[in-house]
């Protein structure tokens, strides 16, 4: 019998959606990024943010997306169904915590709801993403049909839109000068669907066949400085092209057997770090054993970081294997659930055959 930590199946989020073949690459990749984001916060949580670092790794949430887009994402009303099913499961966990520390307790006014509300559903990149997979069948369509030449008058309004007008209202001074609306800036949707489809195209190009590590360092530097002064936030084309060249690295490399097995096995588990940390709880954690090691131990910055994105992540990860056993030991009642709804979505709405 499989070992229950490795079955991903019905039980995988979309956020973690995985290529057909599974390569090494993209679950180490995965699995990294996910580190990287518990060091972001680590760092920007906390009194002593050092920006530039913070700045760089803010283009770890643009790599998640890239993976989705690099291996496509088609949709179906189940992937929806997991990854809210995973909020409410991860939300369940906080909810258990910060009633065990009394840090939470029921009543009926309205901040308590709001607050119980965001335990299970107020993490942005959640929601963000779940809005753009509802949009990803119109990005692919476009690509996989339209003639080359006239891709760009398809899809390069939503680049000017997602790069041009969202990312410069992110901007000092420039931001403040221009027009607004809802829906722009970095923690949107729109800045998930920008990066998944320019993943799209560096897929559909074949984009690879032209990178070579001298290509990749000149690119992964001069990202770093662009990102690093302040033009990183996920909305930003420099994250994006970070989070790419970051992913072709990966890509070029040959990763050890053990490295991939550990990478699938701890991959399932990535977007429930996410969401576990991502929260009230998460950050006050945080900044107490920031706060503790730091100011009061007297550690080094750096170390401090490393030490709490380190805790953070096997912390987040253990909290989630019972998910993970229950999503096991269940799946043949809900697996079968989740096909029918597929199935008749898709006599609802039919997809062209693969060719």
């Amino acid at each position: 019998m499989h070992n229950p930590l490795k079955l991903t199946g019905g039980g995988e989020p979309a956020p973690c959606e995985r290529p057909k073949v599974r390569e090494a690459a993209p679950e180490v990749y995965r699995v990294a990024l996910m580190f990287g984001i518990c060091l972001l916060h680590s760092i920007s949580m906390y009194g002593h943010v050092t920006v530039w670092a913070a700045n760089i790794l803010a283009s770890c949430v643009n790599g998640f997306v890239f993976i989705s887009g690099w291996y496509g994402v088609r949709f179906r009303p189940s992937k929806v169904i997991r990854l809210y099913a995973l909020s409410i499961a991860c939300g369940a966990v906080l909810l258990a915590l910060n009633l065990w520390l009394g840090r939470y307790a029921f009543a009926t006014d309205k901040a308590s709801f709001k607050a119980l509300h965001g335990m299970f559903f107020g993490q942005w990149f959640l929601n963000a993403y779940a809005f753009m997979m509802c949009l990803t069948p119109l990005v692919d369509l476009d690509i996989s049909r339209m003639p080359a030449r006239y891709l760009a008058s398809a899809l390069l309004p939503l680049g000017c839109l997602a790069f041009g007008w969202s990312f410069a209202t992110g901007l000092p001074v420039v931001g403040r000068l221009l027009p607004g609306t809802s829906g722009l800036g970095s923690y949107t949707p729109l800045a998930l669907l920008a990066t998944y489809t320019v993943a799209r195209l560096c897929r559909h190009f074949d984009v690879a066949r032209f990178v070579t590590w001298r290509r990749l360092a000149a690119v992964i530097v001069a990202m770093w400085v662009c990102t690093g002064i302040g033009m990183g936030e996920y909305a930003s084309p420099f994250a994006v092209t970070l989070a790419a060249a970051w992913f072709f690295a990966y890509r070029r490399v040959a990763w050890p057997a053990w490295l991939g097995a550990a990478a699938r096995l701890l991959g399932p588990s990535m977007f429930s770090v996410l969401l576990l940390h991502c929260s009230g709880l998460g950050f006050a954690a945080m900044t107490a054993l920031e706060t503790r090691w730091a100011d009061t131990q007297g550690w080094p910055l750096g170390a401090v970081y490393l030490a709490v994105a380190a805790l953070t992540f096997v912390v987040c990860l253990a909290l989630d294997v019972p998910r993970r056993l229950v999503v096991w030991g269940t799946r043949r009642w809900w697996a079968p659930a989740l096909g029918w709804v597929d199935a008749l979505w898709l006599r609802l709405a039919p997809e062209e055959p693969k060719a």
